[in-house]
Protein backbone atom coordinates (compact mmCIF):
# COMPACT_ATOMS: atom_id res chain seq x y z
CA UNK A 1 0.00 0.00 0.00
CA UNK A 2 2.51 2.36 0.88
CA UNK A 3 4.61 2.01 -2.22
CA UNK A 4 1.38 3.28 -4.55
CA UNK A 5 -0.33 -0.16 -5.37
CA UNK A 6 -4.15 0.66 -5.78
CA UNK A 7 -5.38 -2.98 -4.57
CA UNK A 8 -3.57 -3.05 -1.96
CA UNK A 9 -4.28 0.57 -0.44
CA UNK A 10 -8.14 -0.68 -1.06
CA UNK A 11 -7.44 -3.84 0.40
CA UNK A 12 -5.80 -2.69 4.00
CA UNK A 13 -8.26 0.48 3.87
CA UNK A 14 -11.14 -2.05 4.35
CA UNK A 15 -9.16 -4.04 7.18
CA UNK A 16 -8.72 -0.61 9.17
CA UNK A 17 -12.33 0.08 8.52
CA UNK A 18 -13.57 -3.35 9.48
CA UNK A 19 -11.02 -4.35 12.26
CA UNK A 20 -10.28 -7.61 10.19
CA UNK A 21 -7.03 -9.11 11.58
CA UNK A 22 -5.67 -5.48 12.33
CA UNK A 23 -7.22 -2.66 15.10
CA UNK A 24 -9.97 -0.61 13.66
CA UNK A 25 -8.95 3.00 12.82
CA UNK A 26 -11.45 4.40 10.48
CA UNK A 27 -9.41 7.34 10.17
CA UNK A 28 -6.70 5.67 8.42
CA UNK A 29 -8.75 3.60 6.55
CA UNK A 30 -10.35 6.50 4.85
CA UNK A 31 -6.71 7.88 4.16
CA UNK A 32 -5.77 4.46 2.35
CA UNK A 33 -9.67 4.46 0.55
CA UNK A 34 -9.11 8.19 -0.62
CA UNK A 35 -5.20 7.74 -1.92
CA UNK A 36 -7.06 3.92 -3.71
CA UNK A 37 -9.99 5.94 -4.92
CA UNK A 38 -8.42 9.20 -6.80
CA UNK A 39 -7.06 7.58 -9.82
CA UNK A 40 -10.37 5.78 -10.26
CA UNK A 41 -11.04 2.42 -8.38
CA UNK A 42 -14.87 2.37 -8.25
CA UNK A 43 -14.97 0.64 -5.15
CA UNK A 44 -12.75 2.88 -3.24
CA UNK A 45 -14.39 5.82 -4.85
CA UNK A 46 -17.78 4.24 -3.14
CA UNK A 47 -16.17 3.75 0.21
CA UNK A 48 -14.80 7.12 0.43
CA UNK A 49 -18.11 8.64 -0.52
CA UNK A 50 -20.14 6.27 2.29
CA UNK A 51 -17.51 7.42 4.84
CA UNK A 52 -17.49 10.79 4.05
CA UNK A 53 -21.38 9.97 3.81
CA UNK A 54 -21.71 8.99 7.43
CA UNK A 55 -19.01 10.45 8.94
CA UNK A 56 -17.58 7.14 9.89
CA UNK A 57 -13.52 7.48 9.72
CA UNK A 58 -13.96 11.25 8.32
CA UNK A 59 -15.99 14.11 8.86
CA UNK A 60 -19.47 13.85 7.68
CA UNK A 61 -19.42 16.22 4.09
CA UNK A 62 -22.21 15.55 2.20
CA UNK A 63 -21.53 17.42 -0.87
CA UNK A 64 -18.06 15.50 -1.40
CA UNK A 65 -19.97 12.26 -0.59
CA UNK A 66 -21.68 13.38 -3.77
CA UNK A 67 -18.59 13.61 -5.70
CA UNK A 68 -16.78 10.51 -4.89
CA UNK A 69 -19.83 8.65 -5.26
CA UNK A 70 -20.75 10.24 -8.61
CA UNK A 71 -17.16 9.02 -9.51
CA UNK A 72 -17.80 5.31 -8.65
CA UNK A 73 -21.58 5.81 -10.33
CA UNK A 74 -20.21 6.86 -13.42
CA UNK A 75 -18.01 3.41 -14.16
CA UNK A 76 -21.08 1.77 -12.87
CA UNK A 77 -20.85 0.49 -9.82
CA UNK A 78 -24.42 -0.50 -8.58
CA UNK A 79 -23.84 0.38 -5.17
CA UNK A 80 -22.75 3.94 -5.91
CA UNK A 81 -25.74 4.51 -8.17
CA UNK A 82 -28.30 3.83 -5.98
CA UNK A 83 -26.52 5.83 -2.85
CA UNK A 84 -25.95 8.47 -5.10
CA UNK A 85 -29.90 8.01 -6.41
CA UNK A 86 -30.83 8.13 -2.26
CA UNK A 87 -28.89 11.32 -1.92
CA UNK A 88 -30.52 12.78 -4.49
CA UNK A 89 -34.20 11.39 -4.62
CA UNK A 90 -33.88 13.01 -0.41
CA UNK A 91 -32.39 15.92 -0.95
CA UNK A 92 -30.06 14.42 1.31
CA UNK A 93 -26.97 17.44 1.22
CA UNK A 94 -27.65 18.14 -2.18
CA UNK A 95 -30.43 19.65 -4.17
CA UNK A 96 -33.23 17.38 -4.82
CA UNK A 97 -33.58 16.12 -8.33
CA UNK A 98 -36.12 13.18 -8.06
CA UNK A 99 -35.65 13.10 -12.00
CA UNK A 100 -31.87 12.02 -12.25
CA UNK A 101 -32.58 9.78 -9.13
CA UNK A 102 -35.24 8.13 -11.48
CA UNK A 103 -32.40 7.18 -13.77
CA UNK A 104 -30.12 5.91 -11.92
CA UNK A 105 -32.31 3.94 -9.81
CA UNK A 106 -33.00 2.90 -13.77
Amino acid sequence: AERGHRMAQRNLGEMLYAGDGIPQDKAKAFHWMKLAGEPALKEAQFNVGYMLHTGEGAEQDKEQALYWYTLAAEQGMPRAQVNLGVMLRAGDGVEKDEEEAAHLFG
